[in-house]
């Protein structure tokens, strides 16, 4: 279930990714050869950490666009072969943040955006 998730700090983002990173997602056992593979989820494709980032790497990505993956700082998996099918959102992220990242993102697509009500 490829994710954009949207934090304020790389702790966040971190935490976040290893609280919904399994052990693993499918295993399968060759009798034959006795080889075991597993299969990973990518989980959280994309880190933003600010809402002008947001802005602007989020319509690319709900368009199906391969981001460069040379950003040091996106601590996400960078797999950008399957669409997002969410985004969410940290706390830290304002009604103004949210409103200027969804409106950059107004018609390109339908997925769900995850924010905390507080």
């Amino acid at each position: 279930m490829p994710i954009i998730l949207c934090v304020k700090s790389s702790t966040m983002a971190t935490e976040f990714i290893d609280s919904f990173k399994p052990e693993y997602e499918g295993v399968v056992l060759r009798p034959a050869t006795y080889q075991l593979h597993l299969t990973f989820l990518d989980t959280v494709i994309h880190v933003i950490f600010c809402a002008a980032g947001g802005a602007l790497d989020i319509p690319q990505l709900l368009r199906g666009e391969i981001l460069s993956p040379s950003d040091l700082y996106n601590l996400g998996t960078q797999n950008y072969s399957k669409a997002p099918v969410a985004v969410v959102l940290g706390r830290m992220y304002d009604d103004a943040s949210f409103a200027e990242m969804r409106e950059a993102c107004k018609g390109r697509s339908n997925v769900p955006w995850l924010r905390q009500d507080l």
